[in-house]
């Protein structure tokens, strides 16, 4: 869980800076480690102190997971939760806020695991314009188009992913016979 919550904090400013360039400056974003059995942000500097706070939770759990034969609360239960102009994102974001609150922390992750490694991953995106406006769209393209990552994108609407003018490629598969447009 503490390494968890310090992970988060080390993609912070990364994910507030690619969420601007992705959705727009008018709205901000914010995320955070959620502990569901914990009601406060984890106190990860005394883990001594949050490991018998999870050990008192797990015990005062008991009953209930053994009548449900689950554990219920501990770290598999925990979550990132987004936040969009200081609201849970979970009840406040339409969609495509939502698509690009996740976005911008994919781009936090590869823009991190180059910052720690020296290479870029490969980053794979499922249809991923589906659910964005043609602005976030945009942005979201010009903001990909700065990282040096190989990039795969799948869609079912073509027109709504920009090739790089440096040679990306367009594969088409139909009737399941894959060529390469």
């Amino acid at each position: 869980m503490a390494a968890r919550v310090r992970y988060l904090r080390s993609l912070h400013a990364l994910f507030t800076d690619a969420f601007a360039e992705v959705a727009s400056q008018s709205e901000t974003a914010a995320m955070r480690y959620h502990a569901l059995w914990h009601p406060q942000p984890l106190d990860v500097d005394d883990l001594d102190r949050l490991t018998s706070e999870l050990e008192r939770a797990i015990q005062q759990s008991r009953a209930k997971d053994f009548a449900r034969g689950a554990t219920t609360c501990g770290p598999h239960h925990d979550d990132v939760e987004f936040e969009l102009n200081a609201h849970p994102a979970r009840q406040y974001a339409s969609q495509g806020q939502t698509r690009s609150l996740v976005l911008a922390f994919r781009i936090a992750q590869i823009l991190h695991v180059y910052q720690r490694s020296g290479s870029y991953p490969l980053l794979l995106l499922d249809d991923v314009s589906s659910e964005l406006d043609p602005t976030r769209n945009r942005h979201l393209f010009e903001r990909l188009a700065a990282i040096p990552c190989q990039l795969l994108v799948t869609t079912t609407r073509a027109d709504l992913i920009p090739l790089a003018a440096d040679g990306g490629a367009r594969f088409v598969i139909h009737a399941g016979q894959l060529s390469q447009t």
